[in-house]
């Protein structure tokens, strides 16, 4: 596994430049300076740095971002790549080195792309060869920034969205925390010689009062370790992103992920096609920038049937399944010969899809949140109350 190196080194020119480099080894590293006739004036290992191998959501915004701004500016690509391997993060400057290495090999810089991990990494990918295909890289990467930017709004939203359900569930469990382990053992004494005559409800509340006053402390304690990792640990936060990435697809979520996609890849399809490039090379290109695996291979097999002739609307239909909208709209362009403007206006229809459904996924969350804890606590409360009216009949008989 690759690490990251910051470097600082002297050009033939006399020019001091400074980066992060990825490499094996520490030897590796130097002869990587080396080869680019650079002198090394000092090598450390990156700080911060979460696994060369991996490109974070923030590192592939940043570095969108930058190379569009860069490029935009009217500097060259290498150029582009070289001042962001010296002023982004670890992360985002370990991959700018990357491709500006492959770039000055006389490489594409998606071919460096393709060796990192992670969906960020691939929808870099994917932007920088519909980039490479139609020659507009600035416009492609300025894509690619705005999906970045959705995508991290829409896990803030719904962070937002979920602090009150968390506040309830957390006084919800606290309150139930101090039944069980307050109310319940006083209660628990009146039960005494007969919890064979009780419901079985009621002796799975007493079980786990019991199991509670035991074990609380270590639970407690186990609790915190596994918050303190969460807060901590970079791979346990990316597990977490991917798990709400797969809720976002999921129908219990509206499937809200799926139009982002569909948005992604119509925009990403639609740069291609306006710089001449040819249908199947346009719609291959959008696909290798889809996140969602699922979505990204029925598109793959979708661009497999355009090369051999199929139109992109049967194609699309038949093995892809995309939204409505976006098929009615590439009909549409089809017919018109305005595909590519078709594209783009399914890719805004969808990206407002997109939205509205996760305000409707807001609006909702919180009523059935509080709904289920609602039938938690009054399943403990009614499973106490069976017990006291077991305990009652037997008193009678």
């Amino acid at each position: 596994m690759s690490q990251s190196f910051r470097y600082e080194a002297r050009a033939p020119s006399g020019r001091i430049e400074r980066g992060v480099l990825a490499a094996t080894t520490r030897d590796d590293a130097l002869a990587r300076l080396h080869r680019r006739q650079l002198t090394p004036l000092s090598l450390k290992d990156a700080e911060h740095v979460r696994g060369g191998d991996r490109l974070s959501d923030k590192a592939a915004r940043d570095l969108a971002r930058s190379l569009a701004q860069l490029l935009r500016s009217g500097l060259s690509l290498t150029q582009a790549l070289r001042f962001a391997s010296e002023e982004l993060s670890a992360d985002a400057a370990a991959a700018a080195t990357r491709m500006r290495e492959v770039t000055e090999q006389g490489e594409p810089a998606s071919q460096a792309l393709a060796s990192l991990d992670g969906a960020e990494a691939r929808l870099l990918h994917g932007v920088f060869v519909a980039g490479e295909s139609s020659g507009r890289l600035a416009e492609a990467l300025e894509v690619a920034a705005e999906a970045f930017a959705r995508a991290a709004e829409m896990r803030a939203r719904i962070a937002t969205a979920l602090i009150y359900p968390a506040f309830v569930i957390a006084a919800t469990i606290a309150t139930l925390g101090c039944f069980l382990l307050l109310v319940v053992p006083t209660l628990a004494q009146a039960f005494e010689g007969v919890e064979d005559r009780l419901p079985a409800s009621t002796q799975s509340l007493l079980a786990l009062s019991a199991w509670l006053q035991a074990n609380g402390l270590v639970l407690l304690a186990a609790s915190g370790a596994v918050a303190a990792l969460a807060i901590a640990s970079d791979s346990v936060r990316a597990a977490a992103a991917r798990i709400i990435d797969a809720v976002l697809a999921s129908p219990a979520s509206l499937e809200v992920a799926a139009p982002l996609e569909y948005a992604n890849f119509a925009r990403l399809a639609a740069l291609s096609l306006d710089a001449g490039v040819p249908s199947a090379t346009a719609f291959a290109a959008a696909a290798a920038g889809v996140r969602n695996g699922a979505i990204r291979a029925q598109l793959e097999r979708a661009v497999a049937a355009i090369r051999v002739g199929e139109t992109p609307s049967t194609a699309l239909a038949r093995l892809a399944r995309p939204p409505r909208a976006l098929m009615r709209l590439v009909l549409v362009g089809e017919e018109t010969g305005r595909l590519a403007e078709a594209l783009r206006n399914a890719g805004a229809l969808l990206a407002s899809d997109a939205e509205q459904r996760l305000q409707r996924l807001g609006a909702i969350a919180g009523p059935i949140v509080t709904l289920v804890l609602g039938g938690l606590v009054a399943s403990v409360v009614m499973s106490l109350f069976l017990g006291l009216l077991a305990l009652s009949d037997v008193a009678a008989a």
